[in-house]
């Protein structure tokens, strides 16, 4: 921001809704660069995104995680410990009741994620729409993103 001018309350209003499509949206998380393209301080975007104990952090962490990669983690998690089970030797090679615990939450979960609309699923939809839209009209895509929010907390509840 350019030192000596101050930003109205409605051009500050913009540049925090900027920067939060940036940040939450986008994944731009550095504050200088954020910085820059809103036009507004370091210290401001620090304070914006700390806000409401970290309510920018934590929409975007809630972004990042989808049910795509959910569900490859959880595959992953399967092949190791049938990997596991297979290395035994020969007459041993089942698993134990640990392990077959295991193996039925991780199938529960599999079945649950892939027959379930998650909550990350819709953010990754909105995420993706936002984005779309800003593209062609920022004003859109700040109307847009504020009906998201109350869409995603509405699923929340």
């Amino acid at each position: 921001m350019a030192k000596g001018k101050q930003k109205s309350k409605a051009e500050l209003d913009r540049a925090k809704e900027f920067a939060k499509i940036l940040y939450v949206h986008q994944g731009v998380t550095d504050q200088k660069e954020l910085s820059k393209r809103t036009g507004v301080s370091v210290t401001t975007i620090n304070k914006w995104i700390n806000a409401e104990d970290g309510l920018w952090k934590r929409l975007r962490e809630s972004f990042l995680v989808t049910k795509e990669m959910e569900l490859r983690r959880l595959y992953i998690q399967v092949s190791e410990l049938n990997d596991y089970i297979m290395s035994k030797e020969p007459g041993k090679r089942f698993a134990n009741s640990k392990e077959g615990d295991a193996l039925s939450k991780l199938t529960k979960a599999i079945q649950q994620l892939e027959s379930d609309s998650s909550l990350s699923e819709a953010m990754s939809v909105h995420k993706d729409f936002i984005r779309y839209v800003q593209e062609h009209d920022f004003g859109k895509a700040k109307e847009i993103a504020e009906w998201s929010n109350q869409h995603i907390k509405s699923l929340i509840k």
